[in-house]
């Protein structure tokens, strides 16, 4: 998984971890974060990511929670194109990990 990744690369990379529930994926993620998280800048670690966008406010919640463990920035977002644009904005040319954990549906991408 460590070499897949390749830390020291100025790409993007992303990884999908999936399986029945039960056989260890956030386990997995959230030693892999642990062990990679000194190669970047900013890092997250969000769990529930498919409990917390079934509610009320769902992808905006979300990105509030991103927004605030990625910077001391205290500013709360309402809108999802506003979330996202605060997003680019936080991370623009960072070295950043972000692990978002249970996600059930291909569009939380949009986080």
């Amino acid at each position: 998984m460590m070499r897949l990744l390749d830390v020291r690369s100025k790409r993007i990379r992303v990884v999908g971890i999936h399986g029945m529930g039960g056989v260890g994926k956030t386990t997995l993620a959230k030693a892999l974060f642990n062990r990679l998280v000194g190669y970047f800048e900013c890092h997250s670690f969000i769990s529930n990511v498919r409990e917390i966008s079934a509610g009320l406010e769902g992808l905006v919640s979300l990105q509030n929670r991103l927004i605030a463990s990625l910077s001391s920035n205290t500013v709360s977002v309402n809108e999802l194109n506003i979330g996202i644009s605060a997003i680019k904005e936080i991370v623009y040319e960072k070295r950043v990990l972000i692990v978002l954990d249970d996600v059930d549906n291909v569009n939380h991408h949009m986080l």
